[in-house]
């Protein structure tokens, strides 16, 4: 039987393959069983002895060979699922004579491996972030950082020269990329030497950027002109109703409390500040849940700091009421999620009410406490004092023997205690509006009201005394 000289050519190839991967195969089973030996060259098999006779033969040299053994050929055929060989006539492993017989020390052994330290398993505990809004001062938490003086209810605020500010116009443009500069030196900066993660603006899209460059110059360049106005309005009207600004939140929030903070002597631009606040309130599809520890000390700041003016004529009065109401606005939308978060701020008006505080301060907690409606009208200003009278009539007499002392001069303390005044009055009358006749009559002291407010008082219960006579 002869065969065809393509048929030979096209058999040998296959076999030429075939055995091809079956070597590369048990080579791969020969590397992974570590069966390659250390074959000595005739220069290092001298020093070989040499180093046995206690002579110095100098560099130990060798090659490194690899020879394929039956048991890698069989293991080879066994994972492809051929049946193996039976061959005896294949190289068996060599074994080196010159096999390194040293005594191996255990102990010493034992010593090198325990220095490092095993990894610690795995495990969940569970400790406190915070009991009754305050955080305990445990090693799980991190260290409060360091307060600084100087404002009004300011907490846990860093360093001025470790926090990137986008200051300015040209600066708003480039205040990402400000803050992503002084990122890495503040993480080593902290003044409780705990590294705090920093706000890293790489990691927003370029719109993203581009949205926040376009809103905080909109912003800064102020309302001088119907144009800037038109825009401010457009940018903020934007900031409450786009969604997408989730991830944009936190750089808003920190641009908000250091513009406010490092402008609490321009009430109008702060104004803006708090507009734009009242905005990102308003967006349903923003959680700022998460930084409330941040922006209700700078709310409430501007509502009670004692000075928020560079000139007395500026009109900081309307800066308290806007912030009062952004601030009373954010305590209705999370006073039911966080239970403490309305009697703590409610404690910090009224102290901000107290005899000793500034007229200024007086007016911001007065007018923060009407905004919260007349069960804290009636719980904080009709209160009865030790002297059997309301304590809105004990600070009304307290003002009316002010201004009969201050002099014709004194035109600023004068309008300090005026504003006051009206304060008072607008809080007084917002209660006779929503309460009914029967409760009034229950929980306040009439006559004690009219000898107080005289004829300041007819205006506001027009509508009560037209109701009562029509009842009789």
């Amino acid at each position: 039987m002869t065969i065809q000289e393509s048929a030979k050519s096209t058999l040998a190839n296959m076999v030429e393959a075939h055995l091809t991967s079956l070597v590369r195969e048990a080579a791969c089973v020969q590397r992974h069983s570590k069966r390659a030996r250390y074959h000595p060259t005739s220069s290092s098999a001298s020093s070989n002895t040499a180093a046995a006779s206690g002579t110095d033969g100098g560099d130990q040299t060798g090659v490194l060979r690899r020879r394929l053994a039956a048991e890698d050929i069989n293991l080879a055929l066994q994972w492809r699922g051929s049946e193996k060989l039976y061959a005896t006539s294949i190289v068996a492993p060599e074994v080196d004579s010159n096999k390194d017989n040293r005594k191996i020390d255990l102990q010493a052994y034992l010593n090198n491996e325990n220095q490092a330290r095993a990894p610690s398993e795995l495990a969940l505990t569970s400790h406190w972030l915070a009991v009754d809004g305050t955080q305990p001062a445990i090693v799980q938490n991190p260290a409060s950082l360091l307060r600084k003086k100087g404002l009004f209810h300011r907490v846990e605020e860093e360093d001025d020269d470790n926090v990137a500010i986008a200051g300015g116009s040209a600066s708003a443009a480039g205040g990402i990329q400000s803050q992503e500069q002084n990122a890495s030196s503040t993480a080593s900066k902290t003044t409780s030497g705990v590294s705090v993660r920093q706000l890293l603006p790489r990691v927003l899209s370029e719109e993203l950027q581009l949205y926040f460059t376009r809103i905080t110059l909109t912003l800064e360049r102020g309302g001088a002109t119907p144009t800037t106005r038109r825009q401010q309005d457009a940018a903020l009207a934007s900031l409450a109703r786009d969604a997408g600004l989730n991830e944009l939140v936190p750089f808003l929030v920190r641009y908000v409390t250091k513009k406010l903070y490092s402008h609490l002597n321009q009430p109008e631009h702060c104004r803006t500040l708090i507009r734009m606040t009242r905005s990102l309130l308003s967006n349903p599809h923003v959680h700022l849940e998460l930084h409330l520890q941040e922006l209700m000390p700078v709310l409430v700041t501007c509502t009670v700091a004692e000075k928020l003016y560079s000139k007395p004529s500026e009109n900081h009065w309307a800066l308290r009421y806007d912030a009062a109401e952004t601030l009373v606005q954010a305590c209705n939308m999370f006073g039911d999620e966080y239970v403490t978060l309305k009697p703590r701020v409610l404690t910090v008006f009224c102290e901000a009410i107290e005899p000793r505080k500034a007229p200024a301060t007086q007016f911001g907690g007065i007018v923060a406490i009407t905004n919260f409606g007349p069960k804290a009208i009636d719980a904080f200003l009709l209160l009865f004092t030790e002297s059997k009278k309301h304590l809105a009539v004990s600070y009304w007499e307290a003002w009316e023997s002010d201004l009969e002392t201050a002099t014709l001069t004194n035109m600023d303390r004068r309008q300090e205690i005026q504003q006051c005044q009206q304060a008072l009055l607008n809080a007084v009358a917002i209660y006779l509006e929503c309460v009914n006749p029967k409760e009034q009559a229950e929980r306040i002291d009439r006559d004690g009201l009219v000898d107080a407010f005289g004829e300041k008082l007819v205006p506001l219960e027009n509508g009560m005394e037209d109701y009562t006579m029509c009842i009789l």
